[in-house]
């Protein structure tokens, strides 16, 4: 049987242009296929395809994200026993998530979609985060704090200022570089304190684990970040151990504990092995809810958005909360 599939397009992602929009607009069902600049506008056309097989999100993380919030949302507020399924490809600047379900083209990705029958089309079943902050719940699949989410705000500041070097893969490792020199002169850093409210298991060097009660409060954790998928953006495998947690229930939690000034300009300049998910500079647990806090506001981004600075937040591997991802297999 064929699926019915629904495609809304972020018309400001960076890799959508018209002739684009042209392209699946005639191949597409029309009558289900929606076009918007407002990521406010999302839960109202996400509540008119809820009865599709699947929904296909054509732009970045945060328009993924928006959309995964949405059919949440709309999950609590209708009870619904059924969510459609949801199909990304790689539209906008990191494409994270469109990484870790086979990252393809936008207009591939909706061809495999119409001639792939709901029966065969393969999945990724995926617990979400629910993160909370400021009395505020939102829904996906990384989230980050400390310099990991301040690369994102420098990467945002030269982005809109039009500097050099300052989009895509070049202008985020700019922003990493950049970041880290600033925190060398101004050691500004922010330690980050963490308690457990659930599992913790700590992974050892012979890639066992160990259940532990808490991490280290001594410890000086800089650079924080908890996903349930292997991918950052770009192609940047920086939790090679989630699919192993995933099936456990739990998130990997990768951290970079430190006092030194240094440790960002070190991490910025292993990027091609943390970009292969290679790099041993990092301490890794298994985790399911876990709280955050620090004496003053600290940035935090969920999928590549920033939030506002919190002083406190908690992340739990939601029990009910669940994405099933379209994975492309042509």
């Amino acid at each position: 049987m064929k699926q019915r599939v629904g495609v809304i397009v972020n018309n400001n992602a960076t890799r959508v242009s018209p002739a684009l929009i042209g392209g699946m607009f005639l191949i597409s069902d029309q009558d289900s296929f929606y076009v918007t600049k407002r990521p406010n506008d999302l839960p109202e056309i996400v509540e008119k395809l809820v009865e599709m097989d699947t929904i296909f999100f054509v732009g970045g993380d945060g328009t993924v994200t928006s959309g995964i919030q949405a059919l949440q949302n709309l999950r609590k507020k209708e009870s619904l026993d059924r969510l459609p399924r949801i199909a990304c490809a790689k539209a906008g600047n990191g494409n994270a998530i469109a990484h870790d379900l086979g990252g393809a083209r936008p207009l591939r990705m909706l061809e495999y979609l119409l001639k792939t029958a709901t029966a065969d089309v393969p999945t990724l079943d995926v617990p979400l985060l629910e993160v909370k902050a400021d009395g505020d719940t939102s829904y996906c699949t990384f989230a980050g704090m400390g310099w990991d989410a301040g690369i994102i705000k420098k990467y945002d500041q030269r982005k809109k200022a039009g500097k050099f070097l300052s989009r895509g893969l070049s202008g985020y490792l700019m922003a990493a570089l950049l970041e880290g020199v600033h925190e060398l002169w101004n050691n500004e850093a922010i330690p980050i304190e963490m308690q457990t409210k659930g599992r913790l298991r700590h992974r050892r060097e012979d890639g066992s684990h160990e259940d532990v009660t808490n991490i280290d409060p001594d410890l000086y954790s800089r650079v924080i970040g908890i996903n349930v998928m292997e991918h950052y953006g770009y192609g940047l495998r920086a939790f090679p151990y989630a699919a192993e947690a995933r099936e456990e229930g739990l998130a990997q939690l990768r951290i970079a504990h430190g006092e030194s000034r240094l440790l960002p300009l070190r991490l910025a300049f292993n990027w091609r092995r943390i970009f292969a998910g290679t790099y041993q500079g990092f301490e890794d647990y298994r985790a399911d809810h876990l709280q955050f806090s620090a004496d003053k506001p600290f940035p935090v981004q969920i999928a590549g958005d920033l939030l506002p600075d919190v002083s406190s937040l908690e992340i739990e591997v939601s029990r009910e909360a669940r994405a099933q991802f379209v994975k492309y297999q042509p």
